[in-house]
């Protein structure tokens, strides 16, 4: 909804701490069955996170990115809370670590379906981790490196 700028608390949370915390006219970020929008007003929503980026817009049209996987997201009263596993800024994702993290995973010889399921999971994480970083690298002009999946 073009010019819509309501805005709305948004905090995101890990076990470790704050990662963000901000008013926001809008906020998008990877829900278990595909990505969700929040705008001021929404009505109350528990949702499921996924893996992938999680962009937080304020009133003056500056956006933020952050990497994000797993937890819940909760709408209540013009607030979002973001509670994360992992939550990351794009800005400080390193690539050369998120490859790292993808040969872990690559690595894990699962034995039963859970421990698949888990390992399907973190290789998810990882690629998405690793294609933000890339992303972020792209934009700034830097040489993205010699990555072979």
């Amino acid at each position: 909804m073009p010019g819509y700028r309501k805005p709305f608390r948004v905090e995101l949370l890990t076990p470790e701490g704050t990662v963000a915390s901000m008013d926001a006219v809008s906020a998008i970020y990877p829900a278990a069955d595909g990505q969700a929008g929040v705008l001021g007003g929404h009505a109350a929503l528990v949702a499921v996170l996924g893996a992938g980026a999680m962009t937080l817009t304020a009133a003056d049209g500056r956006s933020e990115e952050f990497f994000v996987a797993g937890g819940f997201a909760h709408v209540r009263e013009n607030d979002l809370t973001v509670l994360a596993e992992e939550a990351i800024p794009v800005r400080k994702l390193d690539a050369e670590e998120a490859w790292r993290e993808i040969e872990r995973a690559r690595a894990i010889r699962p034995t039963t379906d859970l421990a698949y399921a888990r390992r399907r999971e973190t290789l998810h994480a990882a690629r998405v981790k690793f294609a933000l970083a890339q992303k972020r690298r792209r934009a700034q002009g830097q040489a993205a490196g010699k990555f072979r999946e």
